[in-house]
């Protein structure tokens, strides 16, 4: 089963599943008529192994202190990072493809939604946890029936800890999360796993 994450060109996005690329050549010149972002194996069998998420994080806490650059270029990691292409770095490290914004991170089809953003407890290493953020590039119509508003992103490290690119500290920091979360602004709106 593949995933395209994909835009109709003005703006709004949707995805679908199709058993094989072969399903797309149905449709022809539709298709090719629009941006196609990717195609993903489906997230069925294609969750973090906890060697994984070790790594992961491991990763993650060594860039520590890495400069913070609003919409910053994934070709320039690890120099500089925004929020996003600092996990889209990070997930590449152990194999894993995401689209580059934090957005389409969070409708990313090949992740899956934990139901935990008020609960903290049942949040693992590797977890990402997008909120609405001081700025950021909000289509809340990719969550349909649901009011998301994505903005920001933090990976969740375990034990409390949280680690993101964070423009008011101007690098990749480490924080607890329910410290964190008390900051109005950065109110958890969804989690999701790899």
């Amino acid at each position: 089963m593949f995933a395209a994450l994909e835009s109709d060109g003005k703006g709004r996005w949707g995805n679908g599943s199709f058993p094989n690329a072969e399903a797309l050549e149905p449709l022809g010149s539709k298709i090719r008529q629009r941006w196609i972002v990717r195609f993903l194996p489906s997230a069925q069998n294609n969750m973090l192994t906890k060697e994984q998420k070790e790594k992961v994080t491991s990763i993650a806490k060594n860039l520590v202190g890495v400069p913070y650059v609003y919409g910053a270029s994934p070709d320039k990691a690890p120099a500089e990072f925004d929020c996003s292409s600092f996990v889209l770095y990070l997930y590449k490290q152990i194999g894993f493809t995401l689209p580059r914004s934090t957005i389409l991170q969070a409708a990313d089809p090949q992740s899956k939604e934990v139901e935990s953003a008020s609960n903290h407890s049942n949040l693992e290493a590797g977890d990402l946890l997008f909120m609405r953020g001081p700025q950021g590039h909000y289509n809340d119509e990719l969550f349909p029936d649901k009011e998301v508003c994505i903005g920001h992103m933090v990976m969740y490290l375990g034990s409390d800890e949280i680690i993101h690119a964070k423009q008011s500290n101007g690098v990749v920091t480490i924080e607890k999360l329910s410290d964190f979360i008390k900051i109005p602004k950065y109110g958890i709106v969804l989690v999701k796993r790899y």
